[in-house]
């Protein structure tokens, strides 16, 4: 978390692109920081319940019955196959929903992706990545704001 928050603020620091990309300030008062740690909280929560679980397991399903409608068999080879690729395209879905903040924003999407998608498989549950997605963007918060 730290290497990837270290890379967003050195980019928005010295690539020209990225400086424009947009203005990020730290809450002024409690009001707006606890509406801030409440948006913090749902979307990261909506973005994990979406991009970790519902597209992946849905794009499963898609892929393992697509297998069995050709082949009329089920291997383990091919039931992992398609789990591995319902990951990579909720990763590219999940990275491309960040394009509006930036390339910088979609490499760190796609790695935030890999890690957020390992804690997931090691824990089986959504709550460990929605926490640490949420902390990712307040220390995001922090970094980008300049801690004004």
């Amino acid at each position: 978390m730290i290497v990837a928050g270290a890379l967003q603020w050195a980019g928005s620091r010295f690539l020209p692109q990225a400086k424009n990309v947009a203005v990020v300030r730290l809450p002024q008062d409690v009001p707006a920081f606890f509406f801030c740690v409440l948006t913090f909280l749902s979307a990261a929560s909506f973005e994990e319940l979406l991009f970790r679980a519902f597209v992946p397991l849905c794009l499963k399903e898609i892929l393992i019955n697509a297998a069995i409608t050709r082949q009329k068999a089920l291997t383990e080879r091919t039931k992992k196959a398609a789990m591995l690729s319902a990951i990579t395209v909720s990763g590219i879905l999940f990275a491309l929903s960040h394009r509006y903040l930036g390339a910088l924003a979609v490499l760190n999407a796609i790695f935030a992706h890999g890690i957020l998608t390992a804690c997931l498989l090691r824990t089986k549950s959504l709550a460990f990545p929605s926490l640490a997605h949420f902390l990712y963007n307040m220390v995001n918060l922090v970094i980008l704001s300049g801690c004004k």
